[in-house]
């Protein structure tokens, strides 16, 4: 009776296990949309009216920084305050997006908005293709985990 507990806790357990690394998932492609989305802002103001980094960051809307992993309530000055470890997706597309805010503000008009689509065009790209392994890795983490705490519960019985 008990032994069949034991088996059924670590069957939950390796199922709880999966939906945390799921929802892993599911932020990286969350952090990716919302990058986006903020890159395509920045693009905007910059292309209307030629508004200075500073000013464009304390006048985005805070849905937007909430969407890049931004939690505070006082708007941020500068990349440096939005970047963390979590608001970053993964290593690929978190190195595109240091290297965007490392050459914001470096360049002239026409060559900060040619470098923001090209950022815009790279970062869609990363998304398209999370979008397609979505599912795969969803499907592998559940079946890995299941499949490894129920073989321990059967080395268990």
């Amino acid at each position: 009776m008990y032994k069949i507990v034991g088996v059924s806790l670590l069957a939950m357990g390796g199922f709880l296990c999966a939906g945390i690394m799921n929802k892993k998932i599911d932020r990286t492609l969350e952090l990716t949309n919302g990058w986006i989305e903020l890159i395509r802002y920045i693009k905007g103001q910059v292309e209307c009216f030629g508004i200075p980094l500073e000013k464009i960051l304390s006048e985005c809307d805070i849905k937007l920084l909430r969407a890049v992993g931004y939690e505070r309530a006082i708007a941020p000055k500068s990349f440096s305050e939005i970047l963390r470890d979590d608001c970053l997706p993964d290593r690929e597309t978190g190195a595109l997006i240091l290297n965007f805010t490392r050459e914001f503000g470096k360049y002239y008009r026409e060559e900060q908005l040619t470098r923001c689509n090209y950022y815009i065009a790279a970062l869609e790209e990363k998304k398209r293709l999370q979008t397609e392994r979505l599912p795969q890795k969803k499907r592998l983490n559940y079946t890995l985990w299941l499949s490894g705490c129920l073989a321990i519960g059967i080395l268990l019985l």
